[in-house]
């Protein structure tokens, strides 16, 4: 069984940005709605790369 180590499992909010075409407040505000869950990791919010994919299937 392999692993592939170099599969990225969280996004920083600007890349989220990015992949939902919008902006980092939008991001944000999603966060902050409970739409988008978060980690965070220090300092910085970093959102789960499958969560993104999920919110983007049930909202386009």
């Amino acid at each position: 069984m392999e692993k592939d180590s170099n599969k990225q499992l969280l996004y920083q909010v600007a890349e989220t940005a990015k992949v939902l075409c919008c902006s980092k407040r939008t991001v944000s505000r999603l966060v902050q709605k409970g739409e988008l869950p978060k980690v965070q990791v220090g300092s910085s919010i970093r959102i789960p790369c499958k969560a993104v994919q999920e919110w983007v299937q049930e909202n386009t």
